[in-house]
């Protein structure tokens, strides 16, 4: 129960774009660098939400991600679904107990998570990074040639 690591990861990938107040794209590089973590790690993240359109994807040297709708319109629940957030895997073992009571509890429990990841617009969370000052574009650092 709860959010896997890679639904969070998605929430701050999509958090990190969401704040990025340039009109190019990010690139993957630098979206991984700014979370902490390494871009092969990011990628298939990155490919799953540009898959369910949230996020849309330019090749090139100018190439990157950006929004694929305005973060007013995306939820953190379709952020969370698009990287299987929510998804436990059964195997169809298990007591009595946990087949009939536990399992049929932990459904129950998802979906409340799910209700209110539904009512949770990117633009909220969004709001929330610029309050407590995190996810902000770090400037590109200025290199001189002479």
């Amino acid at each position: 129960m709860g959010l896997s690591h890679r639904a969070c990861m998605a929430l701050e990938a999509m958090m990190v774009v969401a704040c990025a107040t340039r009109l190019e794209p990010i690139s993957a590089p630098e979206l991984a660098e700014r979370m902490g973590i390494s871009k092969r790690t990011l990628e298939p993240i990155l490919q799953a939400l540009t898959r369910c359109g949230l996020l849309s994807s330019s090749k090139g040297p100018c190439g990157g991600y950006g929004l694929a709708a305005d973060r007013s319109r995306i939820t953190a629940l379709q952020i969370v679904e698009a990287v299987g957030g929510l998804r436990d895997e059964e195997d169809g073992e298990g007591s009595q107990i946990e087949r009939q009571i536990l399992r049929p509890l932990a459904d129950r429990v998802r979906a409340a998570e799910a209700a209110v990841l539904a009512t949770i617009p990117l633009s909220e969370l969004k709001a929330e990074a610029d309050r407590l000052g995190v996810a902000k574009r770090n400037p590109s650092p200025i290199d001189y040639v002479i």
